[in-house]
């Protein structure tokens, strides 16, 4: 509003001064014999040179100012784009990271429950997944003690909790060489809340790459 208001008061300023000035020189014969009958107009005449003088001078110093406030604006703008894109793009750097370390995790525990229903049906454990645990439980660690964004700390927690649990319950399957159907059912669980750890945070990423994308466009 302020910047409609300054561009109506110098239109009418220039065209009133445009004004003014045509009409002295298109009438300059009579404005002289006039002003020599009227020996006070000098002083007039410099009084209101003054006040334009001042009121151009407004104008022009308030127009610096507005330019440069606008150049103030917008050179903060970029800096905070600039910010937010490198956040993004650290976000996205360990989104996929822990997209990856979330997949091998999944996978080790759907392992888990396959060698759990061989053992149920009685068929001999040829391996063991204890190793792809170990493995999983470390990456997963890595992540925690990483910079993991707060929107994906949640879900790495989640998996690693559940692929501890299995490490401890296989231990257990491989002193006493039982498995019954509860023990399935329950590793099973383990793979779903995993799967949903990794699909959250696979969501989580996508917005993230799409905001990215936004920036640049």
């Amino acid at each position: 509003m302020k910047e409609v208001n300054m561009s109506g008061f110098t239109l009418l300023l220039t065209w009133s001064g445009a004004g003014a000035f045509i009409a002295i020189v298109t009438h300059w014969s009579e404005v002289v014999c006039w002003s020599n009958k009227n020996a006070g107009l000098a002083g007039w005449v410099q009084a209101i040179g003054a006040i334009a003088a001042i009121a151009f001078a407004y104008v022009g110093i308030r127009k610096q100012i507005d330019h440069l406030e606008q150049a103030r604006l917008s050179d903060h703008a970029e800096r905070d784009r600039t910010r937010r894109a490198e956040r993004l793009d650290r976000d996205i750097d360990m989104g996929e990271a822990c997209v990856h370390v979330l997949s091998d995790a999944a996978v080790a525990l759907q392992y888990v429950v396959r060698k759990l229903e061989q053992a149920h049906r009685g068929e001999a454990l040829t391996d063991s997944p204890g190793e792809r645990l170990e493995a999983s439980a470390v990456a997963l660690q890595s992540m925690l003690d990483s910079a993991v964004p707060s929107r994906l700390l949640e879900w790495i927690l989640v998996a690693r909790r559940e692929v501890l649990y299995a490490r401890v319950a296989w231990r257990q399957i491989a002193r006493t060489a039982r498995v019954d159907e509860a023990r399935i059912r329950r590793a099973n669980a383990r793979v779903a809340a995993t799967r949903t750890a990794l699909t959250t945070v696979r969501s989580a990423l996508q917005d993230w790459k799409s905001e990215r994308k936004s920036i640049n466009l």
